[in-house]
């Protein structure tokens, strides 16, 4: 008779794990949005602070060193919710520089102006400008001196969805190095604060699917640059990394952990 039960349970467990299974209950997706990242450097504890209004839009990040304030960001946005202005303070409130972006019609970033305090004045930096061959994918960037003069040029290198190598020219034309990179299969961290990832103006790994796990900076001549490095990361439930472990070239390891607020 026990055994009679125990059979008539057993096959009421995998009807119901069938039944369960053919009409299975959708997972509510967390939202998480990046709070605070704090890392851990040979020189010493930094923090970074994200810091958002009402509607959940980015509107400062505050930097410190050893638990003190050391400067700090704000953004301001155009009526199409992207940011146009990024403005950078000392902690005294001392304005130290400002970038200012463009986008198209599409919402892409096609121009970053640079400002920077010199002797005390404030004087243009840098202007980045990028071309696309999609929305998800970037063709090329450059840098010019606030005089015209191209500094750099560099070209994005896509396999599917993800770039994967970044080549870097003078301004002559020559080959200077080529960045290549590889992900995990993650969410990125900034995966909620989209508006800050537009202005990722360097670009590497755009448009930022996942999390990157080599990156593998090397010269023309075959050295390798002291930013290279490889990383692992841990996880929340929702999939955005919470530590991540770098590996310099050097042999050097920079750890950060990442706090999110997911609902």
């Amino acid at each position: 008779m026990k055994k009679l039960l125990l059979l008539m349970l057993c096959f009421w467990l995998i009807a119901c794990s069938k039944k369960d299974a053919d009409n299975p209950t959708p997972a509510k997706e967390q939202t998480c949005t990046l709070q605070e990242t704090a890392a851990t450097t040979p020189t010493g504890n930094t923090n970074s602070k994200y810091i958002y209004d009402s509607a959940g839009k980015i509107i400062k990040v505050e930097y410190y060193e050893k638990g003190a304030l050391t400067r700090y960001t704000t953004f301001a946005y155009n009526n199409k919710q992207l940011i146009e202005n990024e403005s950078i303070y000392q902690a005294d409130g001392t304005l130290t520089g400002f970038n200012n972006y463009s986008y198209d019609g599409a919402g892409l970033l096609i121009q970053m102006n640079s400002n920077q305090l010199t002797n005390g004045t404030m004087q243009p930096g840098f202007i980045y400008s990028y071309e696309y061959v999609s929305d998800k994918q970037v063709a090329k960037r450059t840098i010019q001196y606030p005089d015209g003069r191209l500094y750099a040029t560099y070209t994005y290198e896509y396999e599917g969805e993800e770039m994967r190598r970044i080549l870097t020219f003078t301004p002559n034309g020559q080959h200077a190095q080529t960045l290549t990179l590889h992900y995990d299969d993650k969410q990125p961290a900034l995966k909620n604060t989209p508006a800050l990832q537009k202005i990722g103006f360097l670009m590497i790994g755009y448009p930022y699917l996942h999390n990157i796990v080599s990156y593998s900076n090397i010269s023309s001549s075959g050295q390798v640059w002291g930013d290279s490095y490889t990383a692992t990361y841990e996880y929340n439930a929702a999939g955005h990394p919470i530590k991540s472990t770098r590996t310099m070239a050097n042999g050097s390891q920079l750890v950060a952990t990442l706090t999110y607020q997911c609902k």
